[in-house]
């Protein structure tokens, strides 16, 4: 078996490529919408750098479920994708250094 594997999700949302973009880009955005948000009510947060865009940097720690970790948007590709570099800590304890959230269809 492979050391690396690469794990794809897309998901169809009803809204404009900007609407998206902007949801996204916006680590501050990110309660309104992210399922790991609901993981602790009491889920404490700081943001760092940029409000938003390359530079834009989130921590968090929570509870066991939620655990601690930080996200960085290291890259941005207006209406189309955010580039982020993303380390948790907890439960699923990850470091993904190149996710790409795309905001728009194609490749």
């Amino acid at each position: 078996m492979a050391d690396t594997y690469t794990v794809q999700r897309d998901v169809t949302v009803g809204a404009h490529a900007r609407a998206v973009y902007d949801e996204v880009v916006d680590l501050r955005r990110w309660q309104s919408w992210s399922p790991w948000e609901g993981l602790d009510p009491a889920l404490r947060r700081r943001y760092e750098g940029s409000s938003s865009g390359p530079g834009a940097v989130y921590r968090w720690k929570g509870n066991r479920k939620a655990g601690h970790g930080r996200t960085e948007i290291t890259d941005v590709e207006p209406d189309a994708r955010v580039v982020i570099d993303l380390v948790a800590v907890g439960v699923a304890s990850r470091h993904r250094p190149e996710d790409v959230i795309r905001t728009s269809s194609g490749p």
